[in-house]
């Protein structure tokens, strides 16, 4: 056996240690287990308190609002204070027809103020669901989209390194073919 079949038995044996032994599996179970461990985004809690704190005050009657019901009771006081004052024994009975059209009018405001309120509860929840829309997209497009992203490019790489690597170990066993056939017509051109 001459040194050159030696050399090309060498470089064939690189060459398919290239391919099957190159610790790929390892480090790839390293990368898999590094993207399976990224920190996921629980949506910003600030912002789902906000939501439902203005879905809930949206969702509420008028009439149940504190504004209307502060309103109804300062009509009932006013009405009750002018009643106490009007002497119906004196031809006071003008006045009191007058006080209960006064309560029935305060009544009337004290309802459109707390509907305004209620519509501006109403762009609240508005302004509070379009912050939640773009924190959950956020969540989304961080637990979701950016990890698949992530995989989907490491598989990409593996996949690269690994045709990489074939292809370095076909290079050798390729090199070392040639390297035994271009010595061993060397070999054969200087004996003849």
């Amino acid at each position: 056996m001459t040194w050159l079949a030696v050399g090309a038995g060498v470089g064939a044996a690189t060459g398919l240690g290239q391919i099957i032994f190159s610790g790929k599996k390892k480090k790839e179970k390293a990368l898999e287990a590094q993207a399976a461990n990224a920190p996921k985004y629980g949506g910003d809690q600030g912002i789902s308190e906000y939501y439902q704190q203005s879905k809930e005050k949206a969702n509420t009657a008028a009439q149940q609002s504190a504004l209307f019901k502060q309103g109804q009771q300062l009509q009932q006081r006013n009405l009750a204070s002018g009643l106490a004052g009007s002497n119906i024994a004196k031809g006071g009975q003008g006045l009191v027809s007058n006080l209960v059209q006064g309560a029935n009018d305060a009544s009337m405001r004290n309802l459109v103020g707390a509907e305004a309120q209620k519509e501006r509860r109403f762009g609240q929840l508005g302004q509070a669901t379009q912050m939640k829309s773009a924190d959950e997209m956020r969540k989304f497009q961080i637990n979701q989209q950016q990890p698949w992203e992530t995989k989907y490019n490491l598989l990409a790489a593996k996949a690269a390194k690994a045709a990489e690597q074939q292809q370095a170990g076909f290079a050798n066993i390729s090199g070392a073919a040639t390297g035994a056939i271009t010595g061993g017509a060397a070999k054969y051109n200087s004996t003849s």
